[in-house]
């Protein structure tokens, strides 16, 4: 996977792609509530139609994040439109921090957002690498996709 920065042209990209079918208007979670991020995090992905979304809890296993949401795509184009949405969604509620890897394949998107990191597998790589599984100690945190909906 490559490494890169979201360059101020891809700013344009989000608006004409991801903010033309998704838009927080009225962000509703605070940036240092990285509980609330990972929930709303998991409903972008869900709008964005990813299946089989979870959140872990890593906060009492590991001190590098504190979620990690997990979810599958079905296509190159949106495992990257997932990944985009989470970023900017995450831009409107203060977070200024993201890094979007594994774009040009898509088999394996990770979107680190600081504290909340997205991965987004299409389905034989999510069977490959078994995140779930490695991580299965993790709490999972019950969520649904009406969570910090925009008031």
């Amino acid at each position: 996977m490559s490494d890169e920065r979201l360059p101020k042209q891809h700013d344009a990209a989000l608006a004409g792609s991801a903010a033309g079918t998704f838009s927080i208007t009225a962000p509703t979670v605070a940036p240092d509530d990285t509980e609330g991020l990972a929930r709303l995090v998991a409903r972008i992905a869900h709008d964005k139609r990813a299946e089989d979304v979870v959140i872990l809890d890593m906060r009492s296993l590991v001190d590098y994040v504190d979620f990690f949401v997990i979810g599958t795509s079905t296509s190159r184009r949106q495992a990257v439109a997932i990944a985009e949405a989470a970023s900017l969604g995450l831009r409107e509620c203060g977070v200024r921090y993201s890094r979007i890897q594994g774009a040009e394949d898509a088999r394996w998107v990770l979107c680190d957002l600081g504290d909340v990191v997205v991965h987004i597998f299409r389905d034989e790589a999510r069977k490959y690498y078994q995140l779930d599984l490695l991580w299965e100690d993790a709490p999972r945190l019950d969520w649904s996709p009406q969570d910090q909906a925009p008031e």
